[in-house]
């Protein structure tokens, strides 16, 4: 029996790229998912809004197409997993787009945690595309379809970059 203690982080919210340490977030993007990200991914990010732990340790970054929200990327540092961090930017986020669209990779070890958060989901190539808070079903079809043609992020190469 013991007792843990956890230190509470802060959570930002920023609405533009220049508040933002965009370095800084796509080593934290690099380090959670394992991969390199492609040159320019920041660059050519359009972001909405950014939620970023003080630490820099978690993050969850909007964009915005056509007329929907999109979660473009959520991530966790390793070590923070087992915090409470990632449902404290998540409920953040939540809050703020109670309507949004989002994908991850079939074989994404986070895709129990948002198959539970979601409103529904459809496997689609390789992607698993989740929604919450529409119900249109022309909406979520288009939307779907809109999100499984992205060009993917990553250097799915493995090479570095």
């Amino acid at each position: 029996a013991g007792t843990m203690i956890r230190q509470g982080e802060k959570i930002l919210t920023h609405e533009s790229k220049a508040d933002v340490d965009g370095p800084g977030i796509s080593r934290l993007i690099t380090s959670a998912f394992g991969k390199d990200l492609l040159p320019g991914w920041w660059d050519d990010l359009r972001l909405k809004t950014a939620y970023v732990s003080d630490t820099g340790r978690a993050a969850a970054l909007i964009t915005e197409w056509d007329d929907f929200f999109y979660l473009d990327k959520f991530a966790i540092d390793d070590a923070a997993q087992g915090e409470g961090l990632a449902r404290t930017v998540w409920d953040q986020m939540m809050r703020d787009y109670p309507s949004l669209f989002w994908r991850s990779r079939k074989d994404n070890t986070f895709n129990p945690f948002y198959i539970k958060e979601a409103d529904g989901f459809i496997n689609k190539g390789g992607w698993t595309i989740f929604w919450v808070g529409e119900t249109d079903f022309d909406r979520i079809s288009r939307n779907v379809k809109l999100i499984s043609d992205l060009p993917a992020d990553f250097d799915e190469e493995g090479h570095s970059g």
